[in-house]
């Protein structure tokens, strides 16, 4: 008798479990994107950081993965801006933007 009740226990507690971990799909959701913003990009390419879809003055800083700061530069136009530095090959940057605006945005750069 105690063996069938501890199999009927089992077999209550595994129901219980599944009817408990069952799963709700939520139709329909939606995401809502901005398309009339540009994407910001932030790439390294031949000794040049190119930025893009940025507007407006701002500051740009190049920091090392240590958090030293390797350069520094104010611009009054960051809309395809270009800006020739020496980064070491095969590191990676912190690059971090401020806008006028008080936005900031990070990015991170492998310099190839």
């Amino acid at each position: 008798m105690p063996l069938i009740r501890k199999l009927l226990l089992l077999f209550l507690f595994l129901s219980t479990s599944f009817a408990i971990a069952s799963v709700h799909f939520i139709p329909n959701i939606t995401t809502n994107l901005h398309p009339t913003q540009a994407e910001k990009k932030v790439f390294f390419k031949e000794g040049i950081l190119y930025f893009e879809g940025f507007q407006g003055n701002g500051t740009v800083e190049v920091y090392s993965l240590i958090g030293n700061k390797v350069s520094e530069l104010k611009t009054q136009e960051l809309n395809a801006f270009q800006f020739n530095i020496n980064l070491q090959r095969g590191n990676m940057y912190v690059v971090r933007i401020l806008l006028a605006s008080s936005e900031v945005y990070t990015f991170k750069v492998i310099a190839l």
